[in-house]
């Protein structure tokens, strides 16, 4: 069985951009909201820690102010998770995006957790 790739929506409604670029970009606001312990490794290694598992991620591309992909060291090369911001021009209302791969099997429990992750990234942005 392959795994998928999925997207999810999250409509942050009152964020700050820079704050919310902040928290998708750097292992300091990373460590707010998606690890319990975010560290730089090397210069595009992020080592994530959650309670006794840890994983490494290389940082796969950063477009600034826009985008974030990741890719965790032991997953093939073509699987990659991604934070995206997207403005409404019209209402200026932020969007993080997020892309993911994951087994049909897992896929409730994968968005289950990516909910869970996003409204720990509300509380710390107080929205």
């Amino acid at each position: 069985m392959k795994k998928q790739q999925y997207q999810l929506e999250f409509l942050l409604k009152g964020s700050s951009f820079s704050a919310l670029w902040d928290m998708i970009s750097t292992p300091e606001g990373l460590e707010k909201w998606f690890a319990d312990r975010v560290e730089a490794i090397e210069d595009n290694a992020i080592c994530f820690e959650w309670d006794t598992q840890q994983q490494v991620a290389n940082i796969k591309n950063i477009k600034l102010n826009e985008y974030a992909r990741f890719h965790w060291i032991d997953s093939p090369e073509k699987h990659y998770f991604e934070f995206r911001i997207a403005k409404n021009e019209l209402t200026n209302e932020l969007t993080l995006i997020i892309t993911d791969f994951a087994y049909p099997n897992d896929m409730e429990d994968e968005k289950q957790l990516w909910d869970s992750n996003v409204s720990t990234l509300c509380r710390v942005l107080g929205v």
